[in-house]
């Protein structure tokens, strides 16, 4: 079954399992990208964000988060 989500003025269509292909519209532009490739693309970027934060975090809180 295909999943529908419009984010602004894309438009993604994919798999209800999010396996396979993913078509990412905008406009006359359509481009077929693997979800696995998006997911990559996802955590680089959560990546990027985590080591941000981290960097801002006091030590001792750095060591709160490690009890955890």
């Amino acid at each position: 079954m295909s999943v529908i989500m419009k984010v602004g003025a894309v438009t993604f269509t994919h798999s209800d399992s999010f396996t396979g292909d993913v078509e990412i519209r905008r406009g006359d532009t359509v481009v077929k990208v693997p979800v696995d490739t998006l997911k990559k693309l996802v955590g680089e970027c959560v990546r990027h964000e985590t080591i941000l934060r981290l960097e801002n975090v006091k030590p001792a809180d750095l060591l709160t988060l490690l009890r955890n």
